[in-house]
């Protein structure tokens, strides 16, 4: 689960992109919909 107040406590432009990889690792994961349409532009979490 993700913490929804991080969003709050972003500060510089390296927590924005860790906190926005952090919710693309966590769609791609647990949305089937979400994995397919990244499986198709050859998109995943590295």
């Amino acid at each position: 689960m993700i913490d929804t107040s991080s969003i709050f406590k972003i500060n510089t432009a390296k927590d924005f992109n860790d906190l926005a990889l952090s919710v693309f690792k966590h769609q791609f994961e647990h949305c089937s919909v979400y994995r397919s349409f990244c499986d198709l532009l050859y998109k995943h979490p590295t």
